[in-house]
């Protein structure tokens, strides 16, 4: 559902925020990835490109 969407997205870019806090702290780049299906209709209702601001890579 499109609030899931929001929801997850919005969920990404805080656990992104918060690895580049921790990696500041220690110098480090913190990877963030997922595991996606290859299937198209799996994305339905996402903004990829915001989707890869927070994200290093996909995993299909």
């Amino acid at each position: 559902s499109p609030d899931e969407n929001e929801i997850y997205m919005t969920l990404l870019e805080d656990f992104r925020s918060q690895l580049d806090q921790a990696g500041a702290a220690q110098n480090q780049h913190y990877l963030l990835t997922i595991a996606a299906s290859s299937w198209s209709d799996a994305l339905d209702g996402l903004d990829v490109s915001r989707l890869m601001r927070s994200l290093d890579w996909i995993n299909l």
